[in-house]
């Protein structure tokens, strides 16, 4: 049996498949998986809020849109999944999530 509930793994995936197909454009995409693994936990989760909040945003028209905790943490985890792979280290976010 697994460690995490369905609706958890749903989530992971869900997220994972808007960032790489939609992109997470802004500036804090611009950082390296090396330099976004130095970070702690929670400015790790920062950056990746923040380009959830921009890309949903613009997705949505402009409406201002606020992502969940169990969202952010989700992506968090996705996108620092991606960059422990030794080729991604010098990829940025941006180059990872397909906004460039």
């Amino acid at each position: 049996m697994s460690k995490h509930p369905i609706g958890h793994r749903l989530a992971v995936g869900l997220v994972a498949a808007t960032m790489l197909f939609s992109g997470c454009a802004g500036q804090t995409g611009d950082i390296t998986c090396e330099k976004f693994l130095k970070l702690s936990e929670s400015k790790r989760s920062k950056i990746i809020s923040k380009m959830l909040i921009t890309e949903r945003s613009k997705a949505r028209g402009g409406e201002k849109y606020v992502p969940t905790k169990q969202e952010v943490q989700s992506a968090t985890y996705v996108a620092s999944m991606h960059c422990h792979k030794e080729e991604n280290k010098d990829k940025t976010l941006d180059d990872l999530f397909g906004s460039k």
